[in-house]
């Protein structure tokens, strides 16, 4: 069998969950918030769990491990427009409908120009290579486009 929940605000986990299910066995999903304070268990022997939320700050894993990490979601599994599905990702997955947008910091570009650079993370978690879409402005290089960067690239 297989187990869903939704809350139209904040789901609190109280105790272990257990479903047999296959595929996406287990399914939480909570508009607002979602606590798991007494480090209850997920237990999906032949399938997967999935938590959607609105935002990874406002919420208490409790010592839940996912494989994967999506921002940009919502509960029916569309996500931005990044080309990530969460029918065919694999694992226990945290998807969240808030796209987080990093505060805007100084740099320095090759030409040891500064610029103001504004960083959204599109994409899975940091683990498996999310892209950085940033808007540049000031400088000589910078044009203020859409400009994409590997996320292992330094900024000194």
């Amino acid at each position: 069998a297989s187990l869903n929940a939704h809350s139209s605000g904040r789901l609190t986990l109280t105790g272990n969950l257990n479903a047999s299910g296959f595929g996406d066995a287990i399914v939480l999903a909570a508009d607002k918030q979602f606590i798991n304070g007494v480090n209850a268990l997920l237990a999906t022997p032949q399938g997967r769990w999935l938590i959607y939320s609105n935002d990874p700050a406002d919420n208490v894993l409790g010592g839940l491990s996912p494989r994967f990490t999506h921002y940009g979601c919502t509960v029916d599994g569309l996500c931005s427009g990044d080309g990530f599905k969460v029918a065919t990702a694999q694992g226990n997955g945290l998807l969240y409908s808030s796209i987080p947008v990093i505060p805007q910091r100084t740099v320095r570009d090759d030409a040891s120009q500064q610029q103001d650079e504004s960083v959204v993370l599109i994409g899975p978690s940091p683990s498996t290579s999310p892209v950085l879409e940033t808007s540049v402005g000031g400088g000589t290089s910078g044009d203020g486009k859409n400009n994409r960067h590997n996320p292992r690239q330094q900024c000194q």
